[in-house]
């Protein structure tokens, strides 16, 4: 990789990838993900062999979106303030979150008020649109198995959800969105089908947010 900010996505989705590129005002490097017959384990080939590489070329953090990721028109401010962060807290944290699809039963582990930017610290995750990785985080990946007989189905995503006492930072509201009139390479469907979750995860996160504030609790990570 040339630099750390790098866009997964399949060339032959054509739609996809004029979508992104035409947006991609960023510096994001797009890498060609593997392929697979079953398109959820070649996406989790795709991020295995990312971090294989990360961890190659030993960067301190990487950036990865998915090419239908929706950058917002204050993305890159707001973007430039939690990297800052981000990087003055190097220690404190496992993998920022850019979106959240699943929130049901999240729970705020502290709050920082960097900025002007509110960053929420959470005990899990569902998403793979745009995340930051710290390098702690990269070796999690490779224990990601395609060939688990014991779980039909889990995506990549889902195996990171379960990993324990992890140290995850998003923001109230999310960093991206998601463009959803898009289809899901893996699914096949259109992204809209994502969109009721999205909302109500963003909601779920406002209110607990607004919750922990309110009950007077330190802002510790």
């Amino acid at each position: 990789f040339q630099g750390n900010k790098i866009c997964l996505g399949l060339p032959e989705s054509t739609e996809r990838k004029t979508a992104f590129e035409q947006d991609n005002k960023f510096g994001f490097e797009y890498f060609p993900g593997l392929r697979h017959q079953i398109g959820w384990i070649g996406c989790g080939l795709s991020y295995k062999f990312i971090m294989k590489k990360a961890m190659e070329q030993k960067l301190p953090q990487l950036a990865v979106c998915e090419d239908d990721v929706l950058f917002p028109d204050n993305f890159q401010e707001r973007f430039l303030n939690i990297s800052k962060y981000l990087q003055e807290h190097q220690e404190e944290w496992h993998l920022f979150s850019g979106l959240l699809a699943d929130l049901s039963d999240v729970k705020i582990k502290g709050i920082v008020n960097y900025n002007d930017e509110k960053l929420v610290y959470i005990n899990k995750m569902v998403s793979m649109v745009f995340n930051v990785y710290n390098q702690s985080f990269y070796q999690y990946f490779l224990e990601w198995d395609e060939k688990d007989k014991y779980n039909k189905v889990i995506t990549i995503d889902r195996f990171l959800e379960r990993q324990k006492n992890l140290k995850i930072v998003t923001t109230s509201p999310f960093l991206v969105g998601h463009k959803e009139e898009l289809c899901s390479i893996l699914w096949g469907f259109k992204n809209t089908s994502y969109n009721d979750k999205i909302q109500k995860s963003n909601d779920l996160l406002r209110d607990k947010t607004n919750e922990y504030i309110t009950q007077d609790r330190k802002s510790v990570v």
